[in-house]
């Protein structure tokens, strides 16, 4: 009963191992493009709220938190979108 505990834990760790590498992926990829966006023209409330969401995506990235930096960099590209 133990061993088969242990490999269905086991074989759920390794199947959502690919899922955090598209995330931590999407993260950084993501970071590097919303601060690109950053460089051009928006009204300064979307840039204020881009620089706020693009700061915690950044703090996740520290703590590997991988799924909520893509959420955070998904509300600064929403906040930049507004015109």
């Amino acid at each position: 009963m133990r061993s088969m505990t242990a490999s269905l834990i086991a074989a759920l760790l390794l199947a959502a191992s690919p899922a955090l590498a598209d995330n931590k992926s999407d993260c950084m990829q993501g970071i590097r493009s919303v601060k690109a966006q950053m460089k051009q023209k928006h009204p300064q409330a979307a840039r204020d709220e881009a620089a706020k969401a693009l700061a915690k995506a950044e703090e996740e990235v520290v703590e590997n938190d991988w799924g909520e930096c893509v959420d955070f960099v998904n509300r600064a590209r929403s906040a930049l979108k507004k015109k």
